[in-house]
């Protein structure tokens, strides 16, 4: 048996995402049925973001990882599993050492499988690293590893990579919990995140830059 699919309307959308949802972008956009283009094409955005940043991430965890195995074997000797070491600059009370434990909580199942340096790696949230970038480790961590990772930033200010990172982090929340982003300058974010990836790797920027959807669905926009 086949049913035709039920048609809907702007008024049935500010039902299923709540008035207080729906109305925000009808009065943007002028009217009920625009606020629909404006949902749809917010949609849109978001998922082209969800995939880049999703990239971003990757490249820069992998990279701000590398300068800290190199950071625990030189400062303290160790084996390069820097993140199972309290001599780490977040000591072991504070927000970030919170962070490290919950992460290799779920990357061994709780202690019940092996646990695996890349894995806790992958655990940590784009929050972690952002927050490791903060001016509390200028003197340490920028200063002793990180600013390695971005061997073509000149002059090598901690802030001109925090910043950025610091409202790219926001902006993956916003798309994350579903918030409106449609106000926001895609262009100059994006611009930002190919900054970052070029002064760590000009190749990595060219492949984000050719894998995200991001420049075409800003042709869309209605």
């Amino acid at each position: 048996m086949t049913t035709t699919p039920a048609r809907w309307s702007a008024a049935d959308l500010r039902r299923f995402l709540s008035a207080g949802r729906f109305d925000r972008y009808a009065q943007v956009a002028g009217s009920d049925a625009a606020g629909e283009r404006l949902y749809e094409w917010n949609q849109l955005v978001a998922g082209a973001w969800h995939e880049t940043l999703g990239s971003f991430e990757i490249v820069l965890r992998n990279a701000l990882d590398a300068q800290l195995v190199t950071y625990h074997q030189r400062v303290h000797n160790g084996n390069g599993d820097w993140y199972t070491d309290p001599r780490m600059p977040w000591g072991t009370n504070t927000r970030l050492a919170q962070s490290i434990r919950k992460a290799r909580g779920r990357a061994t199942l709780n202690n019940t499988i092996p646990e695996v340096h890349g894995k806790v790696v992958a655990e940590l949230t784009f929050g972690f690293w952002r927050y490791t970038l903060a001016n509390t480790y200028q003197s340490t961590l920028w200063a002793q590893a990180y600013r390695r990772a971005f061997p073509r930033l000149r002059p090598q200010r901690r802030t001109s990579v925090y910043d950025p990172i610091t409202r790219l982090h926001e902006l993956r929340n916003r798309v994350a919990h579903h918030e409106p982003i449609h106000t926001l300058d895609h262009d100059a974010l994006l611009t930002e995140l190919t900054e970052v990836l070029t002064w760590n790797d000009p190749a990595a920027a060219a492949w984000v830059g050719t894998t995200s959807r991001i420049p075409a669905v800003l042709k869309t926009r209605p």
